[in-house]
């Protein structure tokens, strides 16, 4: 009846209109009616879709015409018209399509003619992304603008105000899976280059050998290089490295119809093609898994659109993460043509909200070489004047015009970059910057620069001048450093440290002075000496690094040498001569021995010796990825497993009358591999010997030691043991293999009020092998994990369980509760 209906209005319709109305049923060869499929004018492009009974209404406008009739799984079928009465009702019967038909069930009460169409589009995925196997370059175009959204109104009376805008204009080199981007012109407003941040240091010690220019990241800024976070809807897994460590399943996926409800909204057409639009429902609402919208067209069944969303309980950094991605045909296949991301930010009571727009365009295959504009390994390079254009270049460039509220900030911003490159802004700059605030004593520091001169003197704040767990209790300490830089970057920097104790009335110095003399290949030489208190082990438990039995005096001067000989492989030597003692004699406060016992806390007695040791280390990260900039290398992220080495020699009768005479190589692999289903591992082997030398030639302090664990606090699984008990040192050889693996959120994604948590799911072990008893030690552990933001920092709390035995102990368990911080420049937790 309700056919009959609507039957009825469209013939009156159609009957005041002139137009002539084509109805009738669509049926298969059994005379069982199909469901949703599609019949089309051919010239008009126009058409309709039959309803669950197989009826259609098509409004006609003029004789003959043709029209075509599909569905998913049958053959296409033309049909001619010459004549029809106002009204013309008839049957059309489609046949099953020839290929592949058995993996269709075809039937009147089939399901929705979606799952279809997408099982289609997978098995298509491959020829539609073969645009992929072939080497390609293509221009960029990028826009990204912020605004904040205010709570309350600010002085202007304003509830948003836009706070950045950068623009980019590249060409990009895609081969073998990897983009090289080449930026001809970029514009940055609102970016500041420093950020106040409160700088607490407690100690001059353990100072990185190799102190490279990473990449450093604005969590809110989604997409800052093209290149970056290249999305393949047609792979089964989708990772966004921005937003967290989780892998999205593609609606592509083979086993996607375990996961995702399809829905056919709607089917419409270009140039003749049908598009259908598929809504993607996820099945577990807290799983990361995308919702919106894919289209697909008809011709190759490949992906014409999508556009998703993102629940804030798989992602990280954003509140709100929206996707849209356009393809453009290019021959038979559909490529990349704009992508947009939508997203907002926390800040405090106020939100941030960010889009980044990107406009490809002039693809062209199998491109010339281009080896002259790229180094093995760099993935990234500017034009000489990629900071220089002007206003007329970017108005020429612009894929679409600037909104009003755009074009107000771009003016006022230009402006003031204007402003800023005058000799009286940087005096007024060096003025405010060197202008004492409030808090700058006690929390941030006290700085003074000349712009013009490049110099920079910074004073640590006093929050870090406290020490109330130095040796001999209370100390002050004070130190800064000192930077004169030149031209190409060059520069050197001294940096002064003292350390006093009232209760002993000792003070204590150290000073270093590096010379960096190419920026490029990171050469630099240091020297370094003073008279200090010095750990035994540096990489102590919680409890014994505050001990006095960890400490010991060191009087030392060195000097150091490094550089980068090949891409990614860096080499060094240093050569320190230091004289040892023991800090007997000291005054120590009651507190520490009631804290911490007699027994651990009574210094080491000793008598003292005098060492010359020479260092000579390498670091090797194979396929270093890094980026120009003018007289500048920056490192980018890598994947490959990281390699470093270190030979010791302790060099006898020399310089100081050296009473050391041993030599010990050790080397470290460090790797994290990604699984697209199981989460992330990390694992970490280090091994090494003692090559020669004896318990007199060998100083203690040289041995190599493993951290101690400690009571309920869990310590980095990487790098040491939950239940290993006291430190163990040695000075023979050694094998030490550690695991962690994250599921990050596997099972607990798919349990109803749980999912709602993103708790991650942890385990992990390792082994300690030690060629002196023939001592093993092996662990296991599992836990859980809460990652959690406060303002741009990522942290995660995680509460374990672990087990632990030894060759010298019996199993043993215990619960250990663990912190830990979200790395921005490698986007990655530290274990």
């Amino acid at each position: 009846m309700r056919f009959l209906f609507f039957l009825l209005v469209f013939r009156v319709t159609a009957e005041l209109s002139g137009q002539i109305t084509l109805s009738g049923q669509v049926l298969n060869s059994a005379q069982e009616p199909i469901p949703f499929a599609t019949i089309y004018i051919e010239d008009e492009h126009k058409g309709v879709s039959s309803n669950t009974d197989g009826f259609f209404l098509l409004h006609i406008q003029k004789l003959p015409t043709k029209i075509i009739v599909q569905s998913v799984g049958y053959q296409r079928k033309k049909i001619i018209i010459d004549s029809l009465k106002k009204s013309g009702k008839f049957n059309i019967q489609l046949e099953k399509e020839a290929l592949k038909l058995d993996e269709i069930t075809i039937n009147a009460k089939r399901k929705d003619p979606a799952y279809a169409i997408v099982k289609k589009a997978i098995s298509k995925k491959h020829h539609n992304s073969n645009y992929l196997n072939y080497p390609f370059k293509v221009n960029g175009y990028s826009k990204i603008i912020q605004v904040e959204h205010l709570k309350k109104p600010d002085s202007l009376n304003r509830l948003k105000r836009q706070t950045k805008f950068m623009e980019t204009s590249s060409t990009l080199y895609y081969k073998n899976g990897a983009y090289k981007e080449h930026i001809f012109a970029q514009k940055k407003r609102g970016f500041a280059n420093n950020k106040e941040a409160i700088n607490v240091n407690f100690s001059h010690l353990n100072q990185s050998t190799f102190a490279l220019e990473k990449k450093e990241s604005d969590p809110t800024i989604f997409r800052d290089q093209i290149s970056n976070e290249h999305l393949n809807f047609y792979k089964s897994y989708i990772q966004i490295k921005q937003l967290g460590p989780f892998k999205f399943l593609s609606p592509l996926a083979n086993n996607s119809q375990l996961s995702y409800i399809f829905r056919l909204d709607e089917v419409f057409y270009q140039d003749g093609t049908p598009i259908n639009k598929i809504e993607v429902i996820p099945r577990f609402r807290e799983s990361n898994l995308f919702r919106g919208f894919i289209y697909i067209e008809e011709e190759n069944w490949s992906i014409y659109k999508c556009v998703f969303s993102l629940k804030h309980t798989s992602i990280y950094y954003f509140n709100e993460f929206d996707i849209e991605v356009n393809f453009i045909k290019y021959d038979s296949l559909y490529i990349p043509h704009k992508e947009t991301y939508n997203y907002s930010f926390k800040n405090g009571k106020n939100t941030l909200k960010g889009q980044t727009e990107i406009y490809f365009s002039d693809y062209i295959f199998n491109p010339p070489t281009q080896d002259d504009l790229f180094k093995k390994g760099q993935v990234l390079g500017y034009h000489s004047e990629a900071f220089l254009k002007d206003s007329l270049y970017w108005k020429t460039i612009r894929k679409k015009s600037l909104s009003q509220p755009e074009k107000i900030f771009v003016k006022k911003q230009d402006s003031v970059v204007a402003y800023h490159s005058s000799p009286e802004y940087y005096k007024k700059q060096d003025s405010i910057y060197n202008k004492l605030k409030f808090w700058d004593i006690p929390l941030n520091g006290v700085g003074f620069q000349n712009t013009f001169k490049r110099q920079n003197i910074y004073i640590n704040p006093l929050i870090s001048s406290f020490n109330f767990w130095g040796i001999g209790g209370f100390r002050l300490m004070s130190g800064g450093y000192a930077s004169k830089f030149f031209k190409k970057n060059k520069g050197i920097t001294i940096g002064p440290w003292l350390d006093y104790g009232p209760r002993n009335n000792d003070l204590k110095g150290f000073i270093w002075a590096t010379y960096l003399f190419d920026p490029i290949k990171f050469k630099k030489i240091s020297i370094k000496g003073g008279d200090v208190y010095d750990w035994v082990n540096p990489n102590e438990s919680i409890r014994a690094t505050l001990s006095g039995s960890n400490w010991l005096r060191k009087k030392t001067f060195g000097a150091e040498y490094s550089q980068e000989t090949f891409n990614g492989v860096y080499l060094g030597a240093e050569i320190a001569v230091s004289s040892r003692s023991s800090i007997q004699g000291l005054d120590l406060p009651e507190w520490s021995s009631e804290l911490l016992g007699d027994e651990l806390n009574t210094p080491l007695a000793f008598k003292p010796w005098n060492e010359t040791l020479l260092h000579i280390f390498a670091r090797i990260v194979p396929g270093q990825k890094y980026y120009l900039e003018p007289n500048k290398k920056v490192i980018i992220e890598n994947k490959y497993p990281l390699i470093e080495l270190k030979f010791t020699y302790g060099i006898p009768n020399i310089i100081n009358n050296s009473e050391t005479n041993f030599s010990s190589l050790w080397m470290k692999i460090n790797d994290q591999v990604e699984f697209p289903i199981f989460g992330t591992t990390k694992y970490r082997l280090h091994i090494g010997t003692f090559l020669h030398g004896d318990s007199n030639s060998t100083k203690f302090s040289n041995y190599q030691f493993f951290r101690g664990s400690d009571p309920y606090y869990y310590s980095n699984p990487l790098r040491s043991f939950q239940l290993l008990g006291p430190s163990i040192s040695t000075r023979k050889s050694f094998m030490q293999a550690t695991v962690a693996h994250h599921f990050e959120g596997l099972f607990f994604n798919k349990i109803p009020f749980l999912n709602k948590a993103r708790l991650n799911e942890a385990v992990g072990g390792g082994i300690l092998m030690i060629d002196q008893q023939n001592f093993i030690h092996t662990e296991l552990y599992a836990g859980v994990e809460w990652p959690f933001k406060i303002k741009e920092q990522l942290f995660k709390i995680g509460g374990y369980f672990a087990l632990g035995k030894s060759n010298t102990q019996p199993l043993q368990s215990g619960f250990k509760f663990g912190i830990d911080f979200f790395n921005l420049a490698n986007k990655s937790w530290s274990y």
